[in-house]
């Protein structure tokens, strides 16, 4: 007797889930193909960006401008028979980058690989090749915004990639970049768009800019704002700006997973840039960016008065591989 609607009951679903576990390659992890499944799922991402430290100087424009925005990382969702791949896959994830500290920039995220042999210095070697998003910079105009992971060619960096189905991003590309970070110094809320790649990971914002004068609020973090619908019902609310009796800027919040069932979120919020009072207050931080979700950036640090220790970009989210059999 056929079972309900013809579908397989009791059906063998295997879920093998690998975290970073490198900062610098060498460190391998092995996926073992179940017995008995007839199909092979990957979900890779790389590193995200780390945000951009937020620098300190004198109240002025383009003395103390807030950090970038590190970029998100590139993914690819894939599809395989499972009799064309080998019984052993190795895995490695890259870890998110820094965030820059005492007005540097952050460090770019380190890019995750799957290969059929533990080496990824050959192509011939590779199945999928997920490239990690770049730093956010620092500047005392404000830092520029880390360039989004590019969206890797598969057939080009992966010799044997062409054997599956993937998720394609525009232009026919066989995985898709991420967001890049926004940049530092910018006081104006940044609206939430997927782009031209479609992005499910997502740049940082960058961080708020130190006042401009005496007894002027400082500039908030920049924000990730949601529609109230969607994939991204809530916002990533950045630091708020000190205010102008002379405070410090408040801290990014950190991303957070945008759907429950699938390992993407949103990059960190800006921190918000130190408020002047009278002239002479010293230590005046601003605040530090929000860490990135899986493969999202980190936001960007507030610029701060001279004579703080200036103020942290936020890490980017680390990579993640999941790799689904049934």
């Amino acid at each position: 007797m056929l079972d309900l609607n013809n579908l397989l009951t009791n059906q063998k679903v295997d879920k093998q889930t690998f975290y970073a576990n490198t900062s610098s390659g060498g460190n391998w992890a092995t996926w073992v193909k179940p017995r008995g499944v007839n199909f092979v799922s990957i979900i890779a991402i790389g590193g995200g960006g780390g945000g951009g430290a937020g620098r300190v100087g004198a109240v002025g424009a383009g003395n103390a401008g807030g950090g970038g925005g590190g970029g998100g990382a590139s993914y690819v969702i894939s599809l395989f028979p499972a009799w064309m791949l080998p019984d052993n896959l190795y895995v490695q994830v890259g870890i998110g980058g820094a965030g820059g500290d005492t007005g540097t920039a952050g460090s770019s995220g380190v890019n995750t690989y799957i290969a059929i042999y533990p080496s990824n210095a050959s192509p011939n070697n590779l199945i999928h090749f997920i490239s990690g998003g770049n730093n956010g910079s620092s500047s005392l105009a404000g830092g520029a915004g880390g360039t989004a992971g590019a969206a890797v060619s598969v057939s080009a960096n992966c010799s044997l990639a062409s054997i599956g189905c993937f998720y394609s991003g525009t232009g026919g590309a066989q995985s898709a970049a991420g967001q890049a970070g926004g940049t530092g110094g910018d006081n104006g809320a940044t609206v939430f768009s997927t782009g031209t790649t479609n992005s499910l990971t997502m740049g940082g914002q960058g961080g708020g800019g130190y006042a401009v004068n005496i007894n002027q609020p400082g500039s908030p973090g920049g924000q990730l704002v949601g529609s109230g619908s969607g994939s991204l019902p809530s916002s990533v609310p950045g630091g708020s700006g000190g205010t102008s009796a002379g405070t410090a800027g408040g801290n990014g919040s950190n991303g957070f997973q945008m759907l429950p069932n699938l390992p993407f979120g949103t990059g960190g919020g800006g921190g918000g840039g130190a408020g002047q009072g009278a002239t002479g207050n010293t230590g005046l931080t601003g605040g530090r960016g929000g860490a990135g979700y899986y493969g999202s950036g980190g936001g960007g640090g507030g610029g701060g008065f001279t004579g703080s220790t200036g103020s942290q970009g936020g890490k980017g989210g680390d990579g993640l591989v999941i790799i689904t059999s049934w």
